[in-house]
């Protein structure tokens, strides 16, 4: 046999090797997804010698693919709709808007949300004939008749809070709100004093004391006023805050206002019923689980506070003993080998933590370095550059490391290509991942990723190595425009501390910046955030008007998730 021939039977051999390999990955496979947030790769043991508190995560990465450059959006809520509908934050309006500052949509009495022209990975699965179903934190808004929770976006079913977190929600609270009020109605009632006695005193002193009887009494008059208007004030402000805590059960409010900290246990509870019900059902399914408890202010439960050095780690540990929990279920029902499972984080850790090196395992040596979290910059590498992993038994290759810059809005293009259902008739920013899954060197599809700050244009531009920036956050209100733009290769400089110098790179930067102009004109509505929309009192959800008060008839036994 020539060269030539044994060039030509090798070619033909690999040819029909990946066509093999193409199609024994494609099918129906049941689909779980756990997003959470607040999440850096050195959270996780994987990527850090020393953490002893996520080892059911760990587990799934060792036994699944992992993303080293995974791409989320710079707000959970962002994250959230591009992972659903696989679109560009700004082409949804699931973004700080232009002027106002909210970095989710502010109210649950807002006429905004994701909206229904957007199809979603839940509405493409139910067509197919998935069963699908949303536990967890939602946040893409309630609308009109609820319009805009999960129910109107393709799940069958929901079990969850409408709103992330927030403080009025913890069992702490009360106690807290109760001892500042006392304080404040205290203030709001001897406060005037400090305006007015002054004024009394003049009073007395120029005109005498018979006028002071009747300024005596108009103080009076204004102190009891200004008491009962503050009261007024406080008790409407504390009754909304706390009124906010919504919990779901489908469309049915069953809890208002509920306490945050069992929270995780019972979306955990929810999970698994749903699992062990559908794994009787000949239907395939999937579990969106979207977890809040490491939502500052982070919260966990009793089983598991104070079991490590801070409220951060002990709702972490309760997250990874979440997930073990419903692979457990999976590897119970003999679920595993027909389950795609995802895990990732809609955003990078908020605090700094010690400066140790960290980096990811390969074959038993430390690589690529990973990222710390720290920034306060919602742009920087260490907010949108996430935890990933991806794993499907007996399909995808355990231990594998993919380097190539992929995002968040990839998830659905790669699950429609999965069920062999062509993404040509419909436009998407995401790119489907089966290329670079099947060939972890392959070259990717995404020339340029483009990342928003707000809903106007790309504050950055990510392309192979290189990385520049034009927008960063200046502070909690304002942001910084970088003229000149800032470039970084971040395959070296992850924590972008030495910008590369312009002027040695200008053909790169002019290629950012045609880039730049190619990708706006393919924007519709370019100054529309949902998180402007209207806030309409009456949409304010209420379990019974005007109380707005539901008792949950849930048991808070939890004894058997832990069998």
């Amino acid at each position: 046999m020539t060269a030539k021939e044994l060039k030509t039977l090798v070619t033909f051999l690999m040819f029909h090797l990946c066509l093999s390999l193409n199609d024994s990955i494609h099918g129906t496979p049941n689909i779980i997804i756990f997003l959470t947030e607040s999440l850096s790769m050195k959270d996780l043991g994987f990527y850090y010698d020393n953490s002893q508190e996520t080892p059911n995560i760990d587990s799934l990465i060792e036994e699944g693919v992992v993303f080293s450059r995974f791409y989320a959006q710079s707000s959970r809520i962002a994250s959230l709709s591009s992972l659903l509908t696989g679109l560009l934050p700004p082409r949804t309006g699931i973004i700080k808007s232009k002027f106002l500052n909210f970095k989710e949509i502010p109210s649950l009495a807002s006429s905004g949300g994701l909206q229904h022209a957007e199809i979603t990975l839940a509405e493409d699965l139910k067509a197919k004939g998935y069963t699908t179903s949303f536990v967890g934190l939602w946040g893409l808004g309630i609308g009109r008749n609820a319009e805009y929770l999960p129910l109107n976006h393709g799940f069958d079913s929901w079990y969850g809070v409408a709103s992330a977190n927030k403080e009025p929600c913890m069992e702490s609270y009360k106690t807290t709100s109760d001892s500042l009020y006392t304080w404040q109605s205290v203030c709001a009632f001897f406060s005037p004093l400090l305006y007015i006695l002054p004024f009394v005193s003049f009073v007395g002193w120029y005109k005498g004391l018979g006028n002071i009887v009747t300024v005596i009494i108009v103080i009076i008059a204004f102190i009891i006023y200004s008491s009962i208007l503050h009261d007024v004030i406080h008790f409407t402000m504390d009754f909304i805050q706390v009124k906010s805590c919504v919990l779901y059960r489908n469309s049915n409010i069953i809890e208002q206002p509920y306490t945050v900290e069992n929270l995780t246990l019972r979306f955990t509870r929810n999970a698994v019923q749903f699992l062990e019900s559908s794994s009787i059902s000949s239907k395939p399914f999937l579990l969106f689980f979207s977890f809040m408890n490491l939502n500052q202010p982070e919260f966990a439960s009793r089983l598991f506070s104070n079991s490590s050095q801070s409220t951060y780690s002990d709702a972490l540990k309760e997250l990874d003993w979440s997930v073990g929990r419903i692979l457990r279920v999976l590897k119970k029902q003999d679920l595993e080998n027909n389950t795609l499972v995802l895990f990732l984080s809609a955003t990078g850790h908020h605090v700094h933590k010690a400066s140790e090196s960290c980096s990811v395992v390969e074959n038993g040596e430390r690589e690529a370095s990973c990222l710390q979290g720290g920034s306060v910059n919602g742009i920087w590498e260490q907010t949108i550059r996430v935890p990933a992993v991806m794993r499907w038994k007996g399909k995808l290759k355990e231990k594998q490391i993919i380097k190539t810059p992929v995002t968040i809005m990839d998830v659905v293009p790669t699950v429609l290509e999965l069920l062999n259902e062509s993404t040509e008739a419909v436009y998407l920013d995401g790119k489907s991942l089966l290329p670079v899954l099947l060939n972890s060197s392959a070259e990717f599809k995404h020339k340029y990723i483009f990342h928003y700050l707000d809903v106007t244009k790309p504050a950055a531009i990510t392309s192979g190595s290189y990385k520049v920036l034009y927008t960063g956050v200046k502070d909690s209100r304002n942001l910084q425009f970088h003229e000149p733009p800032l470039l970084f290769n971040v395959e070296v400089d992850p924590e972008e501390t030495s910008p590369l110098p312009n002027v040695e790179h200008r053909e790169l930067l002019a290629n950012f910046s045609d880039a730049l102009a190619e990708h706006m004109k393919t924007r519709k509505n370019k100054w529309h955030s949902q998180l402007d929309s209207r806030i309409i009192p009456f949409l304010f959800p209420c379990a019974n008007f005007p109380r707005c008060f539901q008792a949950s008839d849930e048991n808070n036994d939890f004894s058997e998730l832990f069998n």
